[in-house]
């Protein structure tokens, strides 16, 4: 009788933990976060250039561009992101579209998320707040670099040679 007992747990674990599985893989949507405006560097030039190459670093590929407007995308086979990086003065990224990250307005009840509110896939999110950070360092780089005087040559050494 405990044999019979072993192998129906046993079978037990076997159906059960496939489902474990595929429910610790489903992330349940987060409320969607836009990021703090960012300050933009001393030009607008300057500010496209910052953006574009935080772009590059965290994958994204550029879809279109207009003056003071960059529309960017991100992705993997089984999922994709677009955002809307708005800059003159500072530079505000908005989530414009989304495949398979779970994108709706929430219509639940929960105490830390009010009806209506858009939520997403936690990883957008993530790699929204990545490209922010990304952004805000090009464009400090950008600042300070615009402050800095040019380097000149060190000054002659005054040591005796004999």
């Amino acid at each position: 009788m405990t044999h019979e007992i072993h192998r129906v747990r046993v079978a037990l674990l076997l159906l059960l933990f496939p489902l474990a599985l595929a429910a610790g893989g489903c992330r349940s949507p987060k409320p969607l976060v836009e990021p703090s405006e960012i300050a933009a560097a001393g030009s607008r030039a300057q500010t496209r250039g910052a953006i574009l190459a935080a772009l590059d670093q965290n994958k994204f590929t550029v879809v279109s561009e207009q003056p003071g407007q960059i529309i960017a995308r991100t992705g993997a086979r089984k999922w994709n992101m677009i955002v809307a990086i708005d800059y003159a003065n500072d530079v505000s990224i908005r989530y414009v579209n989304s495949e398979n990250l779970d994108y709706h307005l929430y219509t639940g009840d929960n105490a830390f998320v009010s009806r209506g509110t858009p939520v997403i896939h936690p990883g957008y999110n993530k790699r929204v707040e990545r490209l922010a950070s990304a952004i805000g360092t090009q464009t400090a780089i950008a600042r300070a670099e615009k402050r800095l005087p040019p380097v000149g040559a060190p000054p002659p050494s005054k040591s005796k040679t004999r």
